[in-house]
């Protein structure tokens, strides 16, 4: 079903954004449409800016949202449309309740997709686990057939509780309570399992989570700060928990909200706990090792990268495996910096540095380095880097058309990030920011892996960075640093292409990074 685009450029950048991921969602795997004039009667229409229909294929029914213009502060109006004709309207009220409670706790961020997926568990919960029909007949009319019938059932209860006196009466209808399901384990209670139990190595897990513009996006477990998220700044990884949507011990799915899967705790009766997905992991490496011969290695040549994400290195003439750590990014793409004023005032500010300490030379920035990350990216396979080079190369053309004639980032004063990072910070620029949230959709829809990106586009250039455990109390932070440069314009850096770059590659210090392909932006 397709949608009603033509008015979607009066939307704003937030609300396209979030469009733009429901679309590669849900389009083509069920009904999605948006319709931006005419959604509502007159006396309502002011009120919203467009109306989003989704109905996907494994979901009995849809669901309308009518998006005010100041969404997502402000939650949509929900209605449920296609309705099965057995559904009763106290279901439909339940079903309502809870969506609306999942609109009102994510208030703020966008979350379209939260309430579909929640929609999705309901039906999972108090259909398919509690109602299914014992004949096995798999066809959703008779499932809905049943849960119509425990209406009737729940109807009957509510009767009989009003008899008894002095007893608080629950209006809620309730549903298969009789063969309720056991509560499962919650994103923070895996979160501190990993943490604090020491048969767990936190490098090892990897976080899956939606992402506002993008979908659902894997990181680093440990690329996350897991406090209070009050206190994180604009730099820093930091979700709110009910946007996790799954975690993995290395390439295994052990929790999994989505499918009421938990493999951590063993909480829903699989039998199996994390400590014994992290033995099984570890037998089966052993016996991988004793059972390759030196013989295979050899045969496998020199030096390259096999399809399994084993990179192999000569060294003294041996031939060496060495396994790609899928959890950290391995490659980037970015901004080269080549405008001469920049470096020259980069270069300025770093002399300020060494002349308070001398030792902070070997955490500056290399000149020929600069450049703004748009996104990191875990590129373990040929096929992979293969995947993203054709991926670069089909969006080249809209890329280029999103930006203006001459796109310029324009460097101002400097600031800090946790006392370790200087860097300087462009002004805000839209054209640039849905490029990039372009990118990062088109590369995601391939099936690249975006570990170490963050939810937020906040680019900025880094003049130095050190060590978490060498910059506590460094003179160069409590220094007069940020007011001596505060009003000092470094420069302009003309837009015209984006490089994706090699990070394992160490380039030289007077060369760029490696890259394997530059995109040009001004055609």
């Amino acid at each position: 079903m397709a949608g009603v685009e033509s008015s979607e450029e009066s939307l704003s950048d937030d609300i396209q954004g979030e469009l733009e991921v429901l679309r590669s969602i849900y389009q083509g795997d069920g009904e999605f449409s948006i319709e931006t004039s005419g959604c509502h009667d007159n006396d309502l229409k002011s009120n919203y800016v467009c109306e989003v229909i989704i109905k996907p294929v494994d979901m009995p029914l849809g669901l309308s949202f009518s998006l005010p213009a100041s969404y997502p502060r402000i939650n949509p109006r929900i209605e449920m449309v296609s309705l099965p004709d057995t559904m009763s309207q106290d279901n439909i009220a339940v079903l309502l309740v809870c969506l609306y409670q999942i609109a009102k706790e994510n208030a703020g961020t966008p979350h379209l997709y939260s309430v579909v997926e929640g929609a999705k568990q309901w039906i999972r919960d108090h259909l398919e686990g509690s109602h299914r029909d014992e004949s096995s007949s798999s066809s959703s009319e008779s499932d809905w057939s049943s849960i119509a019938g425990t209406d009737a059932e729940s109807k009957r209860k509510k009767k009989e509780s009003k008899k008894n006196k002095g007893k608080k009466q629950d209006e809620t209808p309730q549903f298969g309570r009789d063969t309720k399901k056991p509560p499962m384990k919650t994103a923070t209670d895996v979160i501190k399992r990993i943490q604090w139990d020491k048969q767990l190595n936190p490098e090892h897990f990897i976080v899956g989570y939606l992402d506002r513009f993008i979908g659902v996006v894997e990181q680093p477990f440990q690329a996350f700060y897991w406090g209070d998220i009050a206190e994180v700044d604009h730099l820093t990884l930091a979700i709110p928990k009910h946007r996790i949507q799954y975690f993995k011990y290395k390439d295994e799915v052990v929790w999994d909200k989505r499918v009421r899967l938990d493999n951590v705790f063993g909480s829903l009766g699989s039998g199996l706990t994390v400590v014994e997905v992290v033995e099984r992991y570890a037998k089966e490496n052993d016996t991988e090792q004793n059972g390759r011969s030196e013989k295979e290695v050899n045969e496998m040549g020199g030096e390259g990268m096999d399809d399994e994400g084993v990179g192999m290195v000569v060294d003294d003439g041996k031939v060496v495996r060495r396994r790609i750590d899928r959890s950290r990014p391995n490659y980037f793409i970015g901004i080269q910096i080549t405008s001469e004023d920049i470096k020259t005032h980069v270069k300025e500010i770093q002399s300020h540095m060494t002349n308070i300490d001398p030792l902070a030379s070997t955490y500056l920035t290399s000149l020929s380095h600069l450049h703004v990350t748009l996104c990191m990216l875990q590129l373990a396979t040929k096929a992979q880097i293969n995947t993203a080079l054709s991926v670069l190369k089909t969006i080249q053309p809209e890329l280029a058309s999103m930006l203006l004639p001459v796109t310029m980032m324009r460097f101002h004063g400097v600031d800090t990030f946790h006392d370790r990072i200087i860097y300087s910070p462009p002004e805000a620029d839209r054209a640039l920011e849905k490029m990039t949230r372009f990118l990062r959709t088109s590369l995601t829809k391939a099936g690249i892996s975006l570990t170490g990106t963050r939810d937020e586009f906040v680019p900025h250039l880094t003049i130095m960075k050190m060590p978490r455990d060498e910059a506590n109390g460094h003179p160069i932070f409590t220094s007069d640093l940020k007011s001596k440069f505060s009003e000092m314009h470094l420069g302009t850096q003309v837009v015209d292409a984006i490089h994706l770059c090699s990070i394992e590659d160490k380039p030289a210090h007077d060369e760029f990074y490696n890259s394997l392909a530059r995109v040009d932006l001004n055609e």
